[in-house]
């Protein structure tokens, strides 16, 4: 793998409005990320379209196990996203890494 597609950055979103307040949402920085893009597999497109989710991106990082399902992925163009699956795995080399499984990130705000 050589991560060599660009840079993103991790985000947590919480909810920090107060109690009975519209909810406001606010990202803070989990890490910064050189990443590739994969193929998203026919597999992975209908298993999500199955449960109402659409794969737009899957890109694969360095290994970081703090990062979470419906975490944001924020890209260098500003386009951000919606982690919807966090695969912590090997490849055939013993390489560890991170798969996301990204879709269209829907602002409430």
């Amino acid at each position: 793998m050589t991560f060599d597609d660009g840079m993103l950055r991790v985000y947590s979103v919480t909810n920090v409005a107060e109690k009975g307040d519209m909810p406001k949402n606010e990202p803070t920085l989990k890490g910064e990320f050189y990443f590739e893009y994969e193929t998203v597999g026919y597999g992975r497109y209908y298993s999500a379209m199955a449960v109402k989710e659409q794969i737009e991106e899957t890109v694969v990082i360095d290994i970081d196990r703090d990062i979470h399902t419906n975490d944001m992925v924020k890209f260098e163009d500003g386009t951000q996203m919606r982690i919807v699956q966090a695969q912590h795995a090997r490849d055939e080399s013993g390489m560890w890494f991170t798969r996301l499984s990204l879709t269209r990130w829907l602002n409430d705000d």
